[in-house]
């Protein structure tokens, strides 16, 4: 039997032509089902969503502030319009590329993942300009790591010098459970600014005016330097830009396993995640890049026995842990990876080991002799995540699966089903074969050794979204592309993530820090005791809040 027929026999066709029509009804049907499945979940979570019945996370313990669908103002829903036409060419041109990249050349096929890229990227941003108050919420970068660098540290020699003793004396936030990185890069930028206030001026000058106006309105008018302006727009920049550089890393890691078609479609949907836009210029939009060109660095060196692929990852890690510990979780994957798949007979050279250690080493070495010793910060950081757990109220038991739902939400419920059907078929052939997809079970586990450990509790769409783009290229990458039901699975399950990106982005509030003068916060009691949420104000309660 040749390996075409082997193919189909596996597949469970016939050699006979009605035999092959049979199976093409039961491949439509099944198509069909799935996709009526994550059509159902969209509607019934948008439904839940928009009535705020569905509440995001543990109310009591920590959840999400948020507005009803019409408390914001309604003139920014008209950019859905051009991010509709961007997610419908991106669509579009996933499907016209599947009909021909398998047997077209490289260029085509690395034009194809930039055409993604590109249609993707408008996707996204025009539904950051639909969201409540716009770009206004890039203003997030005024707290944190630059005020951190602002007043607690002089120069960025002192900061090396002197981080861990001092974010020590912080109660545990996001500058004190993280390493120097961020803090260093405010730093850094902010005393090249204050050296050239003519480029300092330049950038201010360029910045979006919803930017400049939130960081005028949070720090004063006039109050805020010019060269913090600048630093927080040139961060915020190149932090939307890596986050947008997501699909190419995805493509690589994809095209290695499951072909070209696999790769489009993979690239595509990173960019239909719900939490992409939404999140964005937080750092936590940076990190998915790097932790998924570590994975795919990972996954070719242990495939070609490649010490420089396997250097490079290891190097990446180093410098990210400089910015994150969430990449000694990336750390722990790609180990993982390597592990499974060695025992299933792909084993690494012994120099490709040295080279990851070695490559770690290096950047931590090298920041070494500039003063900053990072194992120092590494053991304030740790220990700040663990005082932040203990206070928080956030019980243990709950969250285990509160976590997982969150995750569910944010990577977008289609995919997170999609996903789903493909761990029970992996876990189907990896009784029946006793083998199973390195990355794929690599993946469950990290998740699972996560969720059961407790480090997070609360936050997962931010925390876990370095998780996410992976878990979205697990759920699509084994479609078979070149059935003609197929691709229209394809963009159904591409339309229903832009719908549920589109839904989240308008109704959900992460940052508010200046709501509409008609929403107030309340009081959130149970064991947390703090102001969250914002709700409209009663008509009294607004006429008070303007007396003076």
């Amino acid at each position: 039997m040749n390996q075409a027929a082997s193919e189909r026999t596996s597949l469970g066709t016939s050699p006979n032509s009605g035999g092959r029509e049979r199976t093409k009804s039961w491949f439509a049907l099944g198509h069909g089902l799935l996709l009526a499945s994550a059509a159902g979940a969209t509607a019934l979570f948008t439904v839940a969503f928009i009535g705020q019945w569905f509440p995001l996370g543990v109310p009591g313990e920590w959840h999400w502030g948020r507005l009803g669908p019409w408390d914001p103002p309604l003139s920014p829903w008209i950019a859905l319009l051009p991010a509709a036409v961007f997610a419908a060419g991106l669509i579009g041109w996933v499907l016209w590329t599947l009909s021909r990249v398998e047997t077209a050349s490289r260029k085509f096929f690395i034009s194809a993942v930039l055409g993604v890229t590109v249609l993707g990227a408008g996707f996204q941003l025009f539904l950051e300009i639909t969201a409540p108050t716009s770009l206004q919420k890039w203003g997030v970068l005024f707290y944190g790591p630059r005020a951190a660098a602002r007043y607690g540290f002089s120069d960025p020699a002192t900061l090396l010098r002197d981080h861990a003793k001092t974010i020590a004396t912080f109660e545990p936030n996001h500058v004190s459970v993280n390493p120097v990185g961020w803090v260093f890069v405010y730093r850094w930028l902010m005393s090249f600014y204050e050296a050239h206030p003519a480029v300092s001026e330049l950038v201010w000058r360029h910045e979006p005016h919803e930017v400049a106006w939130i960081l005028r309105e949070i720090g004063g008018v006039g109050k805020t330097p010019a060269a913090d302006h600048a630093a927080i727009t040139t961060v915020a920049l190149g932090s939307r830009l890596l986050g947008l550089l997501i699909p190419l890393p995805i493509a690589w890691l994809v095209v290695q396993r499951y072909g070209r078609s696999a790769a489009i479609v993979a690239a595509a949907a990173v960019l239909l995640i719900p939490v992409a836009s939404l999140l964005a210029p937080v750092a936590d939009t940076v990190y998915p890049a790097f932790a998924t060109l570590i994975w795919a660095l990972s996954h070719y060196a242990a495939r070609n026995r490649s010490w420089p692929a396997a250097g490079f990852a290891g190097a990446l890690v180093g410098i990210g842990m400089l910015f994150s510990l969430c990449f000694l979780v990336v750390a722990a994957l790609a180990a993982l990876l390597v592990a499974i798949a060695a025992v299933q007979g792909t084993r690494p050279s012994r120099a490709s080991i040295a080279a990851v250690l070695a490559g770690w080493i290096l950047p931590l070495a090298i920041i070494a002799l500039c003063g900053h010793w990072v194992w120092e910060t590494w053991q304030v950081n740790l220990a700040k995540n663990r005082e932040f757990n203990a206070h928080s109220g956030c019980s243990y038991g709950v969250w285990v699966g509160v976590n997982l739902l969150e995750l569910a939400v944010a990577l977008g419920l289609p995919l997170a089903i999609f996903l789903l059907i493909r761990c029970g078929t992996e876990v189907r052939e990896l009784v029946a074969r006793r083998r199973g997809d390195p990355l794929l079970l690599s993946w469950l586990g990290i998740v699972a050794l996560l969720d059961l450990s407790g480090a997070n509790r609360g936050e997962i769409c931010r925390l876990w979204y370095f998780l996410m783009p992976v878990a979205a290229a697990l759920a699509v990458e084994r479609i078979a592309f070149a059935r003609r039901s197929s691709r229209w699975l394809v963009a159904g399950l591409l339309v229903l993530q832009a719908f549920q990106c589109a839904t989240v982005s308008r109704e959900l509030i992460l940052i508010w820090y200046t709501p509409p003068h008609s929403m107030g916060i309340e009081w959130q009691g149970g064991k947390s005791r703090r102001w969250a949420g914002p709700r409209r104000l009663a008509e009294d309660e607004f006429q008070r809040q303007q007396q003076p």
